[in-house]
């Protein structure tokens, strides 16, 4: 099976050390993303709304250092530091 975006995606967040993808998910790319992130070993954490995984996420960047990783609906936020927030928008087939 040849790789998706969302697979793409996922390996690169793997490689800088994310281990766990925190959200809600919503439809559009998100459960792709979801779906690759269990095929390549990125566990995905339920959260009870987008602001708890939004905390989780950055909760997780302070203590290991590696990008906390929030998916909301079609959005997948990377916490890269506690304020500044890297958004992008993904379109997966």
């Amino acid at each position: 099976m040849p790789l998706t975006l969302a697979d793409h995606i996922v390996t690169r967040l793997k490689a800088r050390g994310v281990r766990r993808m925190f959200g809600v998910p919503g439809g559009g790319s998100s459960l792709a993303l979801i779906e690759a992130g269990a095929r390549h070993g990125v566990e995905f954490v339920l959260a009870r709304s987008e602001t708890a995984a939004a905390i989780m996420a950055a909760v997780t960047w302070e203590l290991t250092g590696a990008p906390g990783v929030v998916l909301t609906g079609i959005v997948l936020v990377i916490v890269v530091e506690f304020v500044a927030v890297v958004t992008i928008r993904t379109v997966v087939s």
